[in-house]
């Protein structure tokens, strides 16, 4: 089988490119991060992802409209049908509008579309998801959380984010000190849990990392590479997570 992912999280793409990966006869094209095989801010490479030239180059022709709203202004809210033809199926991760604008056209392609919940999806969102299930949508869905949203629209499978312990190093959790990783987490409140943060880890030594976290003074401790952090991961003797809301990630 030949798999369309339209990815919106690095993160997650990383997670389930590696996954797809293993899964005998699927080849997969994620026109994001991985396009030219090279990962995105640090995430690793991943080699063995054989991404065809003929691929490449319907994904080349794809036109922009730029008069979209962002985050739709690129290629995936444009998918055209010679691009379609040549993949079995689309896997959309999460962002609605990719839908929307592109429907029409995935329904004159006539392959399997499956949105990829990420449990960010509001009470307006959920009701045009719905409505979209009730043409042939597919819908993966990665929490139970997710059933406790407004015009619930369903699932068709309930799929956890993958993880690989071999990106890991092995605990040793030597350093009597808590850490977090977030971006804008103080610009992101509630929605980080920010303050929950700073009043539960008070009394410890704490770092935080990420990117745009400027603004929380000494406990910030700057944008460290992907390795750095694994390192980090390995030797802090607590992690203490927070975000976000809605969607559930732990």
């Amino acid at each position: 089988m030949k798999l369309l992912h339209l990815g919106c999280h690095e993160v997650l793409e990383y997670d389930e490119l590696k996954l797809f990966l293993t899964i005998p006869n699927l080849e997969v094209f994620s026109p994001g991060a991985y396009i030219n095989n090279n990962g995105l801010g640090g995430r690793p490479a991943l080699p063995d992802l054989d991404i065809r030239e003929e691929w490449l180059g319907a994904w080349a022709a794809v036109p922009v409209k730029p008069e979209l709203d962002p985050p739709l202004s690129d290629q995936k809210a444009n998918l055209t049908l010679e691009l379609l033809s040549h993949f079995d199926a689309v896997l959309i991760q999460h962002v609605p509008g990719w839908l929307t604008s592109n429907w029409e056209t995935l329904k004159k392609w006539g392959g399997r579309v499956i949105w990829r919940d990420i449990g960010q999806t509001n009470f307006e969102q959920e009701a045009m998801i719905g409505r979209y299930a009730a043409e042939g949508l597919e819908i993966i869905r990665y929490s139970p959380k997710s059933r406790m949203l407004g015009n619930y629209a369903g699932e068709d499978a309930m799929i956890r984010f993958s993880k690989d312990p071999e990106d890991f190093l092995p605990w040793v959790g030597d350093r009597r000190e808590v850490m977090t990783i977030g971006q804008s987490m103080l610009q992101r409140e509630p929605a980080c849990g920010y303050e929950i943060f700073l009043a539960s880890t008070r009394p410890f030594q704490r770092r935080l990392y990420g990117n745009n976290n400027q603004a929380s003074g000494s406990i910030w401790e700057g944008q460290k590479s992907y390795e750095q952090l694994i390192e980090f991961l390995s030797w802090t003797r607590c992690y203490f997570y927070t975000g976000t809301y809605p969607a559930p990630y732990t």
